[in-house]
């Protein structure tokens, strides 16, 4: 009744190591022995050498398998996800940069439609303040003025949001070359 409990024991509790270490040694020295022996000229069993060999390699396998294995360390986060997700902030930080030119455009619009609408261009000059600079303008170059001045705001909020879609597609790219399908 003990031995089959014992021998349950031992095989659970793996290779006994040191035991596994000491017949690789006495493997390896009776290896040289014959290999001596060879050389001198002196006979050898047929077979012998080579059964020697092929037990040193199973006593080297098992010593690798009882080798403690590294515990698995937990996968980080994936620097192509991370990158995704700043790429995705920085095309909100641009689209948030054109919403901001598109409502500075919409009050020149409006104050585009109130020149127009108020004063005939040819009436009475006006002032018309830019970049903290107050010119003096004719009502017909400040409408033009103004035209010119909400095309630009137009234009560069249609170029953020061209460079958001970019930095989207390629965010997009990234997690797509992450999954694995």
């Amino acid at each position: 009744m003990i031995c089959p409990l014992l021998l349950a024991a031992m095989l659970s509790a793996g290779p006994d190591v040191d035991a596994l270490r000491r017949e690789l040694d006495d493997v390896a020295s009776r290896i040289e022995a014959l290999k001596a022996r060879r050389r001198a000229g002196e006979p050898i069993e047929d077979g012998s050498l080579e059964r020697l060999l092929v037990r040193s390699q199973e006593l080297a396998e098992e010593l690798e398998g009882a080798r403690p294995r590294p515990a698995a360390v937990p996968p980080g986060p994936d620097p192509r996800c991370e990158l995704a997700d700043e790429l995705r902030e920085q095309a909100a930080a641009l689209r948030e940069e054109a919403a901001q030119l598109m409502a500075e455009a919409a009050q020149v619009k409006a104050e585009l439609a109130r020149s127009v609408r108020e004063e005939p261009p040819s009436s009475r000059p006006a002032t018309f303040t830019s970049d903290l600079q107050q010119t003096v303008l004719d009502p017909a170059t400040r409408v033009a003025a103004l035209a010119e001045r909400r095309a630009a705001l137009e234009a560069q909020a249609r170029a953020l949001e061209a460079q958001a879609s970019i930095l989207d597609a390629a965010a997009d790219a990234l997690e797509r070359s992450g999954t694995t399908p």
